[in-house]
Parts: C-alpha cells; sequence; structure tokens
C-alpha cells in the first residue's frame, strides 16, 4: 500500500539487473568506453588479474594451459588514456594533476569518439579529488557523455577492481 518514493525513502540498497544489460557486455554491444588511468598503468585493464584466466573453470579447463585465454578487453586500448597525476598510498599528492593536463586529457577523450568514460586513479578512494576534476572537465566538455568516477562508485582498495567496476557501469 505504498508509493514509490515511500518505498524507495525506506531503501537502503536497490539491486537492478537485466538479461540485456549482460548481454551488451557479452557482445561487447555496449557504449565505446574510454578509461582514464595513471600513465604507466594503461595496460592494467588488458593485463588483468591471474585469476581472470581460470575464474568459472573446471580444474580440468584450468589446468590445460594451452587452451587458455583471456577475454577480450572491455576497452580499446586506444581508448585507455594515461593520466599524468599520482596519490601515493597515504592519499596524499605526489604529482599534482594540472590543468593543462586535464584539457590534454578530456582533447584526447573527445578525438575518440566515446559514448562514456571511466575514470580510475590510483588510491583515489582515499584522495578523490583529481577524479572529481577530470570528470567535472568530461562533463563540460562532453555533456551527452556518460562518466563514472571509480572514487564514488567502488571506493575500495583494489585498482583493478575499482577500474573493471567502472569500466562496466560505463
Amino acid at each position: 500500500g505504498q508509493s514509490a518514493e515511500e518505498v524507495l525513502a525506506g531503501t537502503a540498497v536497490f539491486f537492478y539487473s537485466t538479461t540485456a544489460g549482460l548481454n551488451e557486455l557479452y557482445t561487447r554491444a555496449g557504449s565505446r568506453v574510454a578509461l582514464l588511468t595513471p600513465t604507466g598503468h594503461e595496460d592494467a585493464i588488458a593485463i588483468g588479474r591471474v585469476f581472470s584466466k581460470v575464474a568459472g573453470l573446471g580444474d580440468l579447463e584450468a589446468t590445460d594451459v594451452a587452451r587458455l585465454c583471456k577475454p577480450a578487453p572491455l576497452v580499446e586500448r586506444a581508448c585507455v588514456i594515461g593520466v599524468r597525476e599520482r596519490v601515493d598510498v597515504m592519499g596524499d599528492v605526489v604529482l599534482p594533476l594540472t590543468n593543462e593536463e586535464i584539457q590534454r586529457v578530456v582533447e584526447l577523450v573527445a578525438a575518440q569518439g566515446v559514448d562514456a568514460v571511466a575514470i580510475s586513479l590510483l588510491w583515489s578512494f582515499l584522495s578523490p579529488e583529481h577524479e572529481e576534476r577530470l570528470g567535472a572537465a568530461v562533463r563540460e566538455r562532453l555533456p551527452g557523455v556518460f562518466v563514472t568516477l571509480s572514487s564514488a562508485l567502488a571506493p575500495v582498495l583494489g585498482e583493478d577492481e575499482r577500474s573493471i567496476t567502472s569500466v562496466i557501469n560505463s
């Protein structure tokens, strides 16, 4: 007997999933996504974690190393853009993100013609300012492009996990 507004006001977590969303992920038919990641980490999403080769396989399949292969990356390599900035393990800025760097990165994103941008920088869950500035600049320059900040979506330890989650969200 409650309205949708009343139900949602009392809801702490809401999950929504569809077969259509999974199909887009599996077939790579979803949005064309750019990933902004720290300079030097551009190949991390393609390399992935060791277990990504064997996730979901049975014992016999997982030990047949000649037939193991990782799935294609979710982001084209040309759309993975390194950002010159750095935050350390304590959340302190080691290399500031300059306005010039933001402009350079946003222009590279614009040139890719993407539908969405995932931003995942090291230790951003401790210090999200660099991601927030990049996100604001992308939204201003490319108002129709969807933007995901890893620090807002998945503020947890684990660069790979935050990056993949942000890319899938985008």
